[in-house]
Formats: C-alpha cells, structure tokens, sequence
C-alpha cells in the first residue's frame, strides 16, 4: 500500500512558553523518526503550582477532562459542518497514549519513532495502531505541543484551535475519519520528568476501518470549514510546514484563517472565484489563489480538497461572509456561508 505521510509544523509565541503543532495522515505502517528538542539546563516550573498528595494523579484527572473537553469541541466543530460524528475509541487512545508518552521521554517532536529508544511503540502511526488492537486503513496523526509549560488546563479547546487554524492540519482534522483517539499529558507524568523541561502535549489519532470505511458527504455537496455559524476561528496563520504558501515567510507576512474545502470523493474540485467580506463594514479582503488538490505543490491535499487563504490576518471578534464558485467533479456548485473570528488573544497568550 503506498504510503502518505504528512509532517507539519505550526509555532505560536505565548509568553514565555512555546505551542508546537504536527500533523501527520498515514496509510502505511512506517515513519521518519522524531526530531529532538534542545534540552533546557535548568528546568522550569508553573508558577502558582501548590505541593499535592498524588500529583500525578491530579495531572492525570485534569488532562482527562481535557481530552474530553477536546473531542467534544472537535465533534461540535466536525457535525455543524457536515463532516460527522467521531466515535471516540480506547484502542486508538492507547496508540496516542504511546506515542505521547514517547515524544515526552525521548523530548522529541513528529510522528515516527526510533526502534530501541525508552517507551518505544511502533515506528509510524500504523504501526502503533495495529499495535494497540485496531485495524486501521489509514491513520491521521495530529499532535501539538507547548514547551514551558505542564499544566492541562483549557489545554484541550486550545490544542483543536491550534489544529484547525492551518489548512494541512484542518484537512486532517476534519477528514472521513470515523474513530478517534486522544491523549493530553505533561512531562510531569513520565519517568524521565527530572531531566527535561516543562511541556505539555495533546496528540490525537483519526482513523477508519476497512468495515466501516471512511465518511463521505451528501453526493454532490461541497462542504467547508468553517462554515455557517462557526464562531471562535483563530485570525492568523504565522507558521505551517509545509508551508501552504509557497516562498512566502509567514512568521513576518503571516496570512488570515484558511477557508477549506471538501467534495466528492475521487472527483476533482476547482475554484473560479473567491470572495470575503467583513459583514459590519462591507469591506472586501484580498485573497490568495486557490490551492486545489490536484495542483498541491505539496501533495497534500487530495483531488477532492482545496483550501483558500486571506492575504492577511482577520480581524478578531469580527464576522465575515464568504461566496466561493467552483466544480465538484465538473458540476458547478456555490458556496455562502458566514463565520466569525475570536480572540486574538486566544491564540497568542499560554492557557489559562
């Protein structure tokens, strides 16, 4: 079966502490090994962080609410755009599990692991998968990190955030995955918790079985994300690997929230005309061409995708209208719909 791995990177500045963000869809069982963080010398601590009986044991508790908190927001965010329902799955949840406590241990960051190295549990995606009981077709890996930090906290709404701000991590986030697993935790619950700096990780596995077989949309419905009513987009995209925009350095000409686009399956989808605008101003925004599946430089997106990107940051807490024209598969189709931004703040401050 041939392999496609997808390795991207997102940073966020917040405050004194770092959010890495990598996604990764797999439909072979291997993987690239995991790069290494540079280890700090003296580690830091949260401040405000009062001794605990079993501090573990809180840890534990807060990230669990946290990942429920994270697969409650990415249904909501997957269902109100037509994408569907993900079933939450424990076999899934151990692969994440693995490879969560594997990036801590090893300070690493990515999607494969290193045969022989501490809490090792499979070299790709597919592999932990199968590893951990389920059989999977293919396997989108997503993880993102924040150094400078190990508390869970409002960690979860902001990891789903973090993932559906770029467009290659939104494709995988919203793909036809039907099960998913999740795993948040900190380096305060893996042995090697002394000798490595503060940092916490959400990582989440979506996949599907070659039973159930992977969703789909209506017949001739083109979805997108976001969509009518989305609220909470964050306005900025400063950094994705690869990088959607080529030859453009977006940590200093960063771009507005990707509008993406899904079709029918093996069919391909091409956009003629884009336009958005702020609702309260009529203001129309400049917009980059269309990246469409079968001209992704990358080869990322499937035939059946496409993304488009603002040519500059959005407001925050601002609603804006959008009017795609395209073809699903040589059928013209329209596309209006009105979403609205949050916070900027959201984006660029740690969590609470």
């Amino acid at each position: 079966m041939k392999k496609t791995i997808l390795a991207t990177t997102l940073q966020f500045a917040l405050g004194a502490s770092i959010a890495l963000l990598a996604a990764c869809g797999g439909g072979g069982g291997g993987g690239g090994g995991g790069g290494v963080l540079p280890v700090a010398t003296t580690p830091a601590t949260d401040a405000g962080t009062s001794a605990q009986a079993d501090p573990k044991a809180v840890l534990a508790a807060t990230a669990a609410a946290e990942e429920a908190a994270a697969f409650a927001l990415l249904n909501e965010e997957r269902t109100s755009c037509g994408f569907g329902v993900l079933n939450r799955n424990s076999q899934l949840d151990e692969a994440a599990r693995g490879h969560a406590t594997w990036l801590l241990t090893n300070n690493a960051v990515g999607h494969g692991q290193v045969v022989g190295t501490p809490a090792f549990t499979g070299a790709g995606p597919m592999a932990r998968a199968i590893a951990a009981g389920y059989s999977p077709i293919r396997v989108e890996d997503e993880n993102t990190s924040m150094v400078g930090r190990s508390q869970a906290a409002d960690f979860g709404s902001f990891a789903i955030r973090t993932l559906l701000s770029a467009p290659y991590h939104l494709a995988g986030m919203v793909s036809g995955a039907r099960d998913a697993g999740i795993w948040i935790m900190s380096t305060e619950q893996v042995e090697a918790a002394s000798k490595l700096q503060p940092r916490i990780i959400a990582q989440f596995n979506l996949a599907y079985t070659a039973t159930a077989g992977m969703q789909a949309g209506p017949v001739g419905e083109v979805r997108s994300y976001p969509c009518e009513g989305t609220t909470g987009a964050i306005p900025k995209l400063s950094n994705e690997t690869p990088n959607p925009v080529a030859g453009r350095n977006l940590a200093t000409a960063p771009v507005g929230h990707p509008i993406f686009l899904s079709g029918d399956s093996n069919k391909a989808l091409a956009i003629s005309s884009t336009l958005l605008q702020e609702t309260a101003t009529g203001n129309t925004l400049a917009m980059l061409s269309p990246v469409v599946g079968s001209a992704d430089v990358n080869k990322v997106l499937k035939i059946n995708e496409a993304f488009i990107l603002p040519d500059a940051p959005l407001k925050a807490n601002t609603e804006y209208a959008v009017a795609i024209v395209g073809t699903n598969g040589g059928t013209s189709f329209t596309k209006a719909f009105k979403f609205k931004t949050g916070s900027l703040a959201e984006a660029t401050s740690a969590p609470r």
